[in-house]
């Protein structure tokens, strides 16, 4: 390659070789700069999880939250980040065993994630829930009781989230640039080695900016049902397979004002591939919960489903 004009080549002995040793050593140097923060993370993250660990062991000792507890978790929420914070509820709630601990947790969790609801629902939707669906996540939070514990919450959230559209976080009263800080979050979390990437075949990824905080939460809502019907493609009976069955029984068991909310934009073709799979599992009840009855398209997919429904289940012999 030739030299820029006025430049001469260095003909000083071994400079090849001590330009190589400078190299090396400036790359050594940055590599050790690499591994020392971050052993300083780790440590940091470590230490906010033994605090973390600590202060949830009171709080379940004492069974309800107090102002003392939620200022404190308030603090550990605010140094470790959202996704940190959703990841340590959700590793307690799989640390339960029996069911009535499972309901218990769950409650305190949901109650904990008031912090700042919206961020905590995004964070569940697009970054705990697929990590789990996709196998890399702790496969033991989709089995009984764990499984229907954290349908429940992701309903709740969901729903909560829905009607309270303009909920705020409890650090602070008003935040500059709150959609921004949603979007950001949603960004880190749809990386290009994204697991909700992997397993959804949407195109409309949470990536643009600008978006208000009622329409991330409508995107991630979306998104949830996109990742459970890629999971139902597969017609093998599976823990992610009875963790949508889950979710969808949860959601009927709300006020009607809230499953249509939440079950409104669950594609047909999902509910259809549901009954086939376990026509047991629902009733013409469940189907009239589900579609909504005010619209020509909602009494059209009811009517599918009431037919399928009639085809598939077994009719039981009359005794003369």
């Amino acid at each position: 390659m030739p030299l820029p004009e006025g430049e001469e080549m260095d003909t000083r002995p071994f400079f090849a070789k001590r330009n190589d040793m400078m190299v090396n050593i400036l790359k050594n140097m940055r590599n050790e700069i690499a591994v020392a923060k971050q052993r300083d993370e780790n440590n940091q993250i470590s230490n906010l999880s033994a605090s973390f660990t600590k202060l949830w062991e009171v709080v379940w000792d004492n069974s309800q939250v107090t102002l003392d507890t939620t200022k404190e978790m308030a603090r550990l929420y605010t140094t470790g980040g959202t996704h940190w914070f959703v990841k340590m509820l959700i590793g307690k709630l799989n640390s339960q065993v029996y069911s009535e601990d499972v309901s218990k947790c769950g409650d305190m969790i949901f109650s904990m994630m008031h912090i700042d609801l919206p961020a905590c629902t995004l964070s569940l939707l697009i970054n705990t829930i697929p990590s789990i669906l996709a196998g890399d996540g702790e496969m033991e939070s989709l089995c009984y009781p764990a499984g229907n514990a954290l349908a429940r919450l992701t309903v709740h959230c969901l729903a909560a989230n829905i009607k309270i559209k303009t909920s705020g976080p409890y650090t602070t009263k008003k935040r500059k640039f709150r959609s921004v800080e949603l979007t950001d979050l949603c960004n880190h979390a749809f990386n290009p080695a994204s697991k909700m990437r992997k397993l959804s075949t949407s195109d409309k990824i949470i990536q643009a900016g600008g978006q208000t905080q009622e329409q991330l939460i409508t995107q991630a809502h979306h998104s949830l049902y996109q990742l459970f019907h890629q999971i139902c493609t597969d017609s093998s009976k599976n823990p992610k397979l009875e963790f949508v069955y889950a979710f969808i029984e949860q959601c009927i068991e709300l006020d009607n004002e809230d499953c249509s909310a939440l079950m409104s934009i669950m594609p047909a073709s999902l509910l259809y591939h549901l009954i086939r799979m376990e026509p047991s599992r629902f009733s013409p009840h469940c189907l009239l919960r589900i579609f909504d009855t005010g619209s020509q398209q909602g009494r059209r997919n009811l009517l599918t489903g009431l037919c399928l429904l009639r085809n598939i289940t077994p009719r039981t012999p009359v005794v003369k």
